[in-house]
């Protein structure tokens, strides 16, 4: 038996016409497609000529090694440094360039060699040394 569908009055397209639910919603809008494509090639042009291959990065980077990397440029421009070192490029550009090889290694399920933090049980030891000097 078909289930009955509630037709709903959908916008159109001035232009063509087509019907679709969300017509005037564009989710990509926002995004600064050329701060973000700039920094990103920067970096991956820096890799290329520092490994002989822009790809390198694909062949394989553990996540907790890219995590590793984004940390220190991101501490490293907290401390007030704006530009990688060895690199000359901005640690934001590092940061970013980390940021969408992580994800792309999340979306592709590529070694992911992170740990759970042991449970630690510090009943027996907490407060002896304070409590010893009272």
């Amino acid at each position: 038996m078909n289930k009955e569908i509630e037709v709903k009055e959908q916008p159109s397209d001035p232009l063509t016409g087509a019907k679709r639910g969300k017509i005037d919603i564009s989710p990509y809008s926002p995004v600064p497609y050329q701060e973000i494509t700039d920094a990103y090639v920067r970096v991956a042009d820096y890799g290329r000529a520092k490994y002989q291959n822009c790809w390198n990065w694909s062949l394989g980077l553990r996540r907790t090694q890219i995590i590793g990397s984004m940390l220190r440029h991101t501490f490293a421009y907290l401390r007030g440094e704006d530009n990688d070192v060895e690199s000359g490029l901005s640690h934001t550009d590092h940061i970013l360039w980390g940021a969408v090889a992580l994800t792309h290694s999340v979306h592709h399920d590529i070694l992911d060699d992170r740990e759970p933090e042991p449970e630690r049980d510090y009943s027996k030891i907490k407060g002896k040394l304070k409590r010893d000097n009272e």
